[in-house]
């Protein structure tokens, strides 16, 4: 396969950005179509880097060179529908698809995750997420292209388990081939398979390595990204100030693209903890009226429109985001969604009508999937017979809830269950947070990381080829984090439950 660059390697920005190279015309040096195709895939590297992503471009260069350089132009076309996915393109996207398919095997996974995303987009799940799905698999790991869009596929059709272990592959790969450029999108797409998952301190781990490597390799694209996902996670933390400042970093036309709707949703579910229902509600519809309404983290909010829909006393108001929900949740077939989808019909049901849906929705979390969501549902379920006067099976719901979002570290959530629970007039000590994260959460990420790997005998050396640092500073890390964790040297790593390595 070839090389898919969704950005130029580091350092290609001031080249190809520079006016002089910009008033050079290519066609002077060269006449080759294949090399003058490459350029064009630079310069829409660039113009996609400053918020103005151009997937025409790509797909009218790859349909030059479609016959004599099948390879290269099914590059340029995968490259033109990330960048037609986040500009909400619907047309160039399906170009792409069309494209693509003449150019490639008929089994070829990149084409049957870009025809996927097509339906997805055009609003048909039905028919997209089993396409995305055919192309999850592991084999895919090493191959840039084909591995980016499998995660991508596992993430869009809710498989999270898959999810993380095929990124944790990506990353791994990227790490064994020296491929620090890359390396920043692949940890990116693991932070949020883990924030999905409910694995909040691995995904804070990942996100603050990916964050370091994107900033020192002038990714500012990238940046933007992820600080929409890590507002994600503030939101979940109750820190509201953090939220507030790294989702505007997200934001904005151009940069909302960037933030892939990260950092809008982020915003939304800070309302909703916040019991700023309004503000929720409406920021969720100019979402979906937006370019982003159709990918993947604002596909799993529409659950909180209809979360802030009902506390508004307007369920009606939510319908068009509740079936949307329901035909995704179908077509994936995960239990996580069929949860959630349960949790939304008992929010927007009449009363009489909920619980049984709210009783759906508990079974349906018991198979796997958001430790999140299904604290939440136990959380609603919980309010819902409180107001029923059903004190003792109230009480169950809410401890329940309670601790799992104590273990998340998810603090105004968890503040919000004991509140709850205290109403039942039952006791309602809070839960220490975080405590299913000890030893872990006594280090930075970076220092988790470093002795984590140290953990598993790895040199100075060694973790520092992997994470792109010098043996010096991963010395420096464990000198910091050995009195964090009440240790004395190295060989002490091995008596403590650190998790495992990415």
């Amino acid at each position: 396969m070839p090389v898919f660059m969704p950005w130029p390697p580091a350092g290609l920005w001031t080249w190809a950005a520079s006016p002089a190279r910009k008033s050079r015309p290519a066609r002077r040096l060269t006449g080759d179509p294949v090399v003058l195709a490459r350029l064009v895939a630079v310069r829409a590297a660039v113009d996609s880097e400053h918020g103005s992503p151009t997937p025409a471009a790509l797909i009218d260069a790859a349909a030059g060179i479609a016959r004599t350089a099948p390879a290269d132009a099914a590059s340029l076309l995968a490259t033109a529908a990330a960048e037609a996915w986040f500009a909400g393109d619907h047309a160039a996207l399906g170009r792409a698809a069309q494209l693509l398919e003449s150019v490639v095997p008929g089994d070829d996974p990149v084409a049957g995750t870009v025809r996927g995303m097509e339906r997805v987009a055009a609003g048909d799940p039905a028919a997209g997420l089993p396409l995305m799905r055919a192309a999850i698999s592991p084999r895919t790991a090493t191959d840039p292209v084909a591995g980016t869009y499998a995660v991508f596929s596992a993430l869009m059709t809710g498989d999270d388990e898959a999810a993380c272990e095929l990124a944790a592959a990506r990353v791994a790969a990227c790490r064994e081939q020296g491929l620090i450029g890359a390396l920043p999108h692949a940890l990116q797409l693991l932070t949020q398979a883990q924030l999905l998952r409910g694995r909040h301190v691995e995904a804070a781990e990942s996100g603050a390595e990916a964050w370091r490597i994107a900033h020192d390799t002038g990714q500012a694209g990238r940046l933007r990204h992820l600080h929409g996902i890590l507002a994600w996670l503030a939101a979940v933390e109750g820190e509201d100030d953090t939220c507030v400042r790294l989702a505007r970093q997200a934001d904005g036309a151009a940069r909302e693209r960037h933030g892939s709707g990260w950092g809008g949703c982020a915003l939304i579910l800070l309302d909703l903890v916040r019991a700023r229902y309004d503000a929720a509600a409406e920021r969720m519809e100019r979402i979906l009226d937006g370019p982003l309404g159709h990918t993947v983290i604002v596909t799993f909010a529409m659950a909180d429109h209809a979360e802030a829909c009902a506390r508004l006393g307007d369920p009606g108001r939510a319908a068009r985001t509740s079936a949307r929900f329901d035909a995704w949740a179908a077509a994936s077939g995960r239990p996580g969604g069929t949860a959630v989808a349960h949790r939304c019909r008992a929010l927007l049901a009449p009363r009489g009508e909920a619980e049984p849906h709210y009783r759906a929705a508990l079974e349906w979390h018991a198979r796997g999937g958001r430790v999140f969501e299904h604290a939440r549902t136990e959380l609603l379920y919980g309010e819902w017979l409180r107001r029923a006067r059903r004190r003792s099976d109230a009480g169950a719901q809410l401890r329940s809830a309670m601790g799992r979002f104590a273990a998340l570290g998810a603090a105004p959530w968890a503040e919000r269950a004991r509140t709850e629970l205290a109403a039942t007039g039952a006791r309602a000590d809070l839960p220490e947070l975080g405590v299913a994260a000890k030893p872990l959460d006594a280090l930075t990420p970076q220092e988790l990381q470093v002795v984590r790997l140290a953990a598993t005998g790895a040199t100075n050396r060694q973790i520092g080829a992997q994470l792109f640092l010098s043996p010096r500073t991963v010395g420096f890390h464990l000198y910091k984090a050995y009195p964090k964790l009440g240790i004395s040297s190295r060989a002490d790593l091995a008596g403590l439950d650190l998790g495992r390595p990415i």
